[in-house]
């Protein structure tokens, strides 16, 4: 079962979708004589999914940041795992989410689709080294364009964190830390590139949570009912 899932809400034990308030639908009736109930959605936990697809591109963005790579010269290196690895993956998770009636969830892991999918756009938009040059920018116009990029993202999970924060301290942590690399790497592109390995130890920080998570989701997916690592209490309740 999904921890961010709300009282109330659809929930899923991995064997389908329950809960107890749902009452059972009629039976259809004739074709054209009334609408047919129809359900979205099998069941099962899509962390146990979007948290390791979450950590798979975000290491490799860390990993760059740290100086694997010339940044932001050499940015394009990271979109195929930041795009078709974790872009996709988590809207893929965001889908099942919405399936099972996870709005929370539905919600983050639709913003991270967003974030990667524009992230990859705004990149080859660049031009030369960085990019192709898609959307015809100066080259004198390239460190305004990271900054707008890089404050409207930090603006956007800065308030989903806020948003979070009733969940276990372990979710709320990784977006803190998703905020500080976030910040890091856009006073990189303003104020100096030295600062993008901060930015880089902060993804390294929130992949290090995410994974820890996914040990939790991936134990109780698999039918353990104890020893699960601990995600920690609600940061408010």
């Amino acid at each position: 079962m999904t921890d961010i899932d709300r009282p109330g809400e659809i929930q899923s034990d991995g064997r389908g979708v329950h809960a107890k308030d749902i009452e059972e639908p009629d039976p259809p009736s004739a074709p054209g004589s009334g609408r047919l109930e129809v359900l979205f959605g099998g069941g099962g936990d899509p962390l146990v999914f979007g948290l390791p697809v979450f950590v798979s591109g975000s290491l490799v963005l860390g990993f760059a940041l740290i100086g694997g790579v010339p940044i932001p010269s050499s940015l394009g290196s990271v979109l195929a795992a930041t795009t078709f690895a974790t872009g996709l993956g988590e809207f893929v998770t965001a889908l099942w989410s919405i399936g099972l009636g996870e709005t929370v969830v539905a919600a983050i892991f639709g913003l991270f689709a967003a974030f990667w999918f524009s992230l990859f756009a705004v990149v080859l938009g660049l031009p030369a080294p960085a990019g192709h040059n898609w959307f015809n920018i100066p080259t004198a116009q390239v460190t305004a364009t990271l900054e707008m990029f890089f404050l409207a993202w930090l603006i956007i999970f800065v308030f989903l964190t806020i948003g979070i924060l009733r969940l276990p301290l372990s979710y709320v942590l990784i977006m803190v830390f998703v905020d500080v690399a976030v910040l890091f790497v856009l006073l990189g592109v303003v104020v100096s590139p030295g600062l993008f390995v901060v930015g880089g130890a902060g993804v390294l920080a929130f992949c290090a949570v995410g994974l820890y998570a996914f040990l939790h989701t991936a134990w109780a997916a698999t039918g353990a009912t104890r020893g699960l690592p601990p995600l920690g209490p609600p940061v408010i309740r």
